[in-house]
């Protein structure tokens, strides 16, 4: 039975989300909240194994609340409003570690209220099983050079991937304002994003880092210094060495952008000398293709496990037998700058 936590200002629609979610076989209602503070109280009270959050609330609103909540307890969050969907709306949320964002069912007179029902009882009923971990704090005062982590002296870094889903962009808009102001290598992020948001990320990303960020392209170039997003909706790869394909992707209820596939394509023209990272995600892209990658003596890493929003694709790396280091983003940004120094000395 999923127990869920009912976070709404307005009592009407509380009450409308308890007799949805009452009417599933397996759902109930473990308590409703009117307000932020009452409800990270009962989150902690009550450890539901889920939580509907609406983000227009007094005093704290549910981004806010969001974040208070996965500070000491890791569960998953749903953004339930009525704001309509917007780019800056998901990515407020997505920043705040909830996993996932719906628009409130509206009554109505036709079909379009059951469906939207549906589609918010469905997506509880999914969110319920995602394992979350304690949200992370990156040290982002802290210089990555402060942190003990040595690279490899033997290897010649020539490209660095990041694979990552579920509770990226945050970890991502962290790691990439510690990274130093020039690599000799170039940095592609294969982030799950929907088709029309890579826009937004590219934007949020590039008013942290350092280095530019910028969308993969088919048959641009890979630069030096550079930071590329791969577009949502797409299959990103590399069609030679220095060279992107980014065609659409056709298939349905599959990981897009896939790391799996760049991964691959990584492997084939770089093998030893790259670096891959897979980062917190569900299910279990990208594990195969560190494993490819780890048997052609690349460096493959997977974030560690209390740093994780959600831990399905390292983990699934782990199991493989993938990986040759597990660390924290920041670990992560420490290695990535002293294997630049490296191949810079």
């Amino acid at each position: 039975m999923i127990r869920i936590l009912i976070v709404d200002d307005s009592a009407t629609y509380c009450e409308i989300l308890k007799s949805i979610f009452s009417q599933a076989p397996d759902m109930t209602v473990a308590g409703i909240a009117h307000n932020g503070r009452v409800a990270i109280k009962m989150a902690t009270e009550l450890r539901p194994d889920l939580i509907t959050m609406d983000v227009n609330m007094p005093d704290i609103d549910g981004y806010e609340t969001t974040k208070a909540i996965l500070q000491v307890l890791p569960v998953p969050i749903v953004m339930v409003s009525s704001l309509n969907r917007s780019h800056e709306n998901d990515f407020n949320a997505m920043q705040a570690g909830a996993v996932a964002m719906i628009e409130k069912p509206v009554m109505a007179m036709d079909s379009s209220y059951n469906h939207s029902v549906d589609n918010l009882v469905n997506l509880v009923r999914n969110m319920a099983n995602v394992k979350i971990f304690r949200r992370y704090n990156s040290q982002r005062n802290k210089k990555n050079t402060d942190i003990a982590v040595a690279a490899p002296a033997a290897v010649n870094c020539e490209i660095a991937a990041i694979g990552i889903s579920t509770g990226g962009p945050p970890i991502l808009a962290g790691m990439l304002q510690m990274l130093p102001g020039s690599l000799p290598f170039p940095i592609c992020i294969i982030q799950h994003i929907p088709k029309g948001f890579s826009d937004s990320l590219i934007g949020w990303l590039g008013k942290v880092s350092p280095l530019p960020v910028i969308s993969m392209a088919d048959g641009d170039t890979l630069k030096p210094g550079m930071v590329y997003v791969a577009p949502g909706g797409s299959v990103v790869s590399l069609k030679t060495k220095n060279t992107f394909s980014v065609v659409p992707e056709t298939k349905i209820n599959t990981p897009s952008p896939s790391a799996d596939v760049f991964f691959d394509s990584m492997n084939e023209f770089y093998g030893a000398n790259a670096l891959a990272v897979l980062m917190s995600g569900m299910g279990r892209d990208g594990a195969l293709g560190l494993l490819h990658l780890y048997n052609s003596g690349a460096e493959t890493v997977v974030q560690d496990r209390e740093s994780s929003v959600v831990y399905g694709m390292p983990e699934e790396a782990l199991k493989l037998k993938a990986v040759k280091h597990v660390m924290t983003p920041d670990e992560v940004v420490s290695f990535i700058s002293k294997l630049a120094e490296s191949k810079l000395a």
